[in-house]
């Protein structure tokens, strides 16, 4: 898989950097990937190599492993193997297949006559695949959707009384929370005062919570103040209903907001391969407001307001 390859890369040191200025402690930029975004949908995407054609590849910290999609692989004719697993998310699970293309490219990464997990969706608008938590946690991640941007580093003698937030020295953080294998990256956050894990997603549109939490803090469909919000589209193709809420406040380690309108929709179907109880997403929405990293190397999750609307209960 993708994970050793660039492990070995990054271990190497092949890539330019740039280190902090303590002699014991140098954070090192690895490598820098620059995203694509749909307009649309504002959806982040690299363009990757799949057999030496081009295909776009979502950017998704959300999805446990990096996959192709059944729809590219049966545009290049890419023999499959079916497998007994199924891919969950939200509105439903979908069939898992694998594949051993002749070469796939991710960024810096190469690797040849790999077998790949493919899955049967995501096609809409044309991905050749989507590149999960397990490529894009082995190092440190910075994710900069306002400026369309990723980078990737790596922490050499940076203890946690160290701030890696080298763009700006008021940045905060808070605690990081991974799940097996680095399959997931979560914080806590309050909402309406009540503790509650959320996950970092890049492949929601929006932050959303969970339709059982939101009912465990009094708010449920038919509510005061709520209202239908259409659906929210998983994996799957499959729609799940939602709807839009005000809360009276939600608040991650010093940053609060007041009143927040936030979308909510049944998320259960993704507690599994290690990532449990999310009771609430950090979508595109939050990721646009705020420069972010996730640094694995610290367990902590660095984030700097940019300005803007934070929470966004539309499309985008």
């Amino acid at each position: 898989m993708m994970a050793p390859i660039l492990q070995r890369m990054l271990g190497a040191g092949m890539l330019l950097a740039a280190a902090q200025a303590h002699a014991d402690c140098r954070f090192t930029e690895l490598a820098a990937l620059d995203l694509n975004i749909y307009e649309a949908a504002g959806t982040p995407f690299i363009d990757g190599q799949i057999n030496g054609k081009t295909v776009h590849m979502l950017i998704d910290t959300g999805a446990h492993k990096t996959q192709l999609t059944r729809a590219e692989m049966d545009r290049q004719q890419q023999p499959l193997t079916r497998t007994l697993n199924r891919v969950r998310g939200i509105g439903g699970d979908t069939a898992q297949f694998a594949a051993q293309p002749e070469e796939v490219i991710i960024g810096p990464a190469r690797v040849a006559r790999t077998w790949f997990p493919v899955v049967d969706g995501l096609d809409y608008p044309g991905y050749g695949g989507l590149v999960g938590a397990d490529y894009l946690l082995q190092a440190d991640l910075e994710i900069a959707l306002a400026g369309k941007q990723l980078k990737f580093f790596r922490n050499d003698g940076c203890g946690g009384d160290r701030s890696l937030a080298y763009w700006d020295t008021q940045a905060l953080d808070v605690p990081l929370e991974l799940a097996d294998k680095h399959s997931a990256a979560y914080v806590q956050v309050q909402l309406n005062g009540r503790k509650i894990r959320a996950l970092i997603d890049t492949g929601a549109a929006h932050s959303l919570v969970d339709l059982q939490t939101a009912d465990k803090l009094g708010i449920k469909p038919g509510g005061a103040g709520v209202s239908e919000g259409g659906a929210v589209t998983g994996i799957s193709g499959k729609d799940t209903p939602k709807w839009n809420a005000t809360f009276d406040s939600f608040t991650i380690g010093e940053e609060n907001i007041g009143k927040p309108r936030l979308a909510i929709a049944d998320v259960n179907n993704l507690q599994q391969f290690g990532v449990k109880n999310i009771e609430m997403i950090l979508g595109r929405d939050f990721l646009r407001a705020h420069r972010v990293l996730i640094s694995t190397s610290q367990e902590r999750f660095y984030y700097s307001y940019l300005g803007g609307q934070v929470f966004s209960t539309t499309s985008r």
